[in-house]
């Protein structure tokens, strides 16, 4: 299956979907193969159904297609990849407050991210204890980096897989908490000047229907 797919499809379209795949966390069980070969032959019985149509088969069948193509996408990738990406923030803020806490009760960076991940539970020290399993930190930290969504914590754990003492990590956790604070205070400003945009958008509707309510209802009475 896998020939079959590196035979239809460039490398990196390949590599932009299987690293959005791996996003989605250790305990994922969809492969990059099997969502791509599935979508291509649902396509193709999409087309076949709706190029039957009498004259604008052919049309209808390439915009099915299109629509599925980026739909189906959408439902089994993106949307998680969204939902996931917020846990994963909240989660790691968590963990990573916690364990400044005690960052200086602990000699090695392998003691304390083993320990630390064990008294901590969320999504974020799930994957951790996944990654931390039979490797070094280094290697444990490089690897979740490659399954983790928000690309701020993904690079900052690569930063971390390079530290060789206790100081040099929680130079880079107290950085990483900076920007991830900046961030959510960024979201939260986003939603506070969206609201009144929201408001007038509903005020209008609600007079768009008042006043259709005025002009249609006389004539019934």
């Amino acid at each position: 299956m896998n020939n079959v797919v590196s035979f239809i499809y460039p490398k990196s379209y390949i590599d932009k979907i299987d690293n959005k795949i791996k996003s989605l966390g250790y305990s994922n069980k969809l492969t990059t193969s099997s969502f791509i070969i599935t979508r291509l032959i649902i396509e193709c019985i999409i087309f076949l159904v709706f190029i039957l149509v009498p004259v604008y088969g052919l049309i209808l069948s390439i915009l099915f297609v299109v629509l599925f193509h980026f739909v189906y996408e959408d439902v089994l990738i993106n949307s998680k990849l969204i939902s996931r990406n917020n846990k994963i923030m909240n989660d790691a803020l968590l963990y990573f407050n916690m364990l400044l806490l005690s960052i200086n009760s602990y000699k090695s960076i392998d003691d304390l991210l083993l320990i630390s991940s064990n008294s901590i539970n969320n999504s974020f020290t799930k994957e951790l204890k996944v990654a931390i399993k039979g490797k070094n930190y280094q290697n444990a930290l490089l690897d979740l980096g490659n399954y983790i969504p928000n690309s701020i914590i993904s690079e900052y754990l690569k930063d971390m897989s390079i530290c060789k003492n206790i100081n040099e990590l929680e130079s880079i956790i107290n950085n990483l908490l900076v920007e991830l604070d900046r961030i959510k205070d960024e979201e939260i400003t986003k939603k506070i000047n969206i609201l009144p945009f929201k408001f007038t958008i509903l005020m209008i509707l609600f007079l768009v229907v008042v006043i259709t309510l005025l002009i249609v209802v006389p004539k019934y009475l």
